[in-house]
């Protein structure tokens, strides 16, 4: 009997619950759909909202570098509907404002050039990049203060920050070549004038033994950042070859000699060493080379020193033998 009653009594407070579950739903539900309904009220409604979007600067004088802090941002009071306006305070829209500053008064200022901007005379031209819903009121900072300096171009050389060995019997068969050959800075003339080149980044390489091509950054010093380049790297081509030892013997000319004097020297030839890569091996020949002695470089021991005066470019002159000759006036 008691058993019976207690779950009588269990069952009555289950369906209790149940029911106040359910009002409390729809209690919940019905205030969720009030505020709902509020909230669709109060967007409908006209607000100002102050509201800071990025800018963009345009026709700044071509001739002129911008040397002052430019507002990023400007803020503008807006007029239009709750709607309107909750896209740009939940950042959903990301206009960007365009402000032209085409026919500003510029007044010269110890080798600078000063101006402002009255934003309210761009009022018109601004509430024009926006929906026709909204109305702009005003903009914020009233005014925009700019300083300017001469703008400069000047092609800049490049110089190659390097630490370079070659493997046995291999060389630098030309002359390293950058692509760009040079590098085209703007900037501040000031700035501009007090550059003479830019280091690449450092290049080591030990035991090359063939063409190489690689990329490579410039080194912009400190306060350089704000210069414009064509281009912030370079393509560098190191010329590798494989080279080999030869030999000339050629005649030693006399030069400068008196008309009323004839001179014998020895000995009369030289013998020339030099390296040249494989690849130009067969090209040379000793017609391609000379030497002399200057009789007005004579000194007192009766010996001239003897000069390779001609060489193909493509060879490099190792030595000499003998560096000096011996000379014997003669009777004419």
């Amino acid at each position: 009997m008691n058993v019976s009653l207690l779950k009588l009594i269990k069952s009555l407070k289950g369906g209790e619950k149940l029911k106040i579950n359910r009002r409390f739903s729809a209690f919940l539900i019905c205030l969720i759909v009030a505020a709902v309904f509020w909230f669709l009220m109060a967007l409908s409604k006209n607000y100002n909202a102050l509201i800071s979007l990025p800018v963009v600067y345009q026709n700044l004088p071509e001739n002129k570098i911008i040397t002052s802090r430019l507002p990023k941002t400007i803020s503008i009071e807006l007029n239009a509907l709750g709607f309107h306006l909750l896209g740009y305070q939940l950042k959903f829209y990301s206009d960007t404002v365009f402000v032209d500053v085409e026919n500003l008064s510029l007044k010269e200022t110890e080798g600078n050039y000063e101006a402002k901007l009255s934003t309210s005379s761009k009022l018109h031209r601004i509430s024009r990049q926006f929906s026709q819903e909204i109305r702009v009121n005003r903009i914020l900072p009233d005014t925009i203060y700019f300083t300017f300096g001469d703008k400069k171009s000047k092609e800049v050389p490049i110089n190659l920050n390097k630490i370079i060995s070659f493997e046995k019997q291999y060389r630098l068969r030309d002359r390293i070549i950058f692509s760009p050959a040079s590098i085209k800075i703007t900037g501040l003339d000031k700035l501009v004038d007090g550059v003479e080149f830019f280091d690449t980044d450092s290049l080591i390489l030990y035991q090359l033994n063939q063409t190489l091509t690689i990329q490579l950054p410039l080194k912009i010093p400190e306060g350089y950042s704000s210069l414009e380049f064509s281009a912030k790297s370079v393509n560098v081509t190191i010329p590798v070859e494989k080279y080999t030892e030869a030999s000339v013997e050629i005649p030693i000319e006399m030069v400068n000699l008196p008309n009323d004097m004839a001179i014998k020297i020895f000995p009369e030839k030289v013998k020339i060493s030099y390296v040249v890569g494989f690849g130009d091996f067969d090209k040379v020949n000793s017609q391609m080379f000379s030497a002399q002695v200057d009789y007005l470089k004579r000194d007192n021991t009766n010996r001239l020193a003897v000069e390779i005066s001609r060489h193909p470019d493509f060879v490099q002159v190792l030595k000499k033998q003998p560096l000096k000759v011996e000379y014997l006036i003669l009777k004419k």
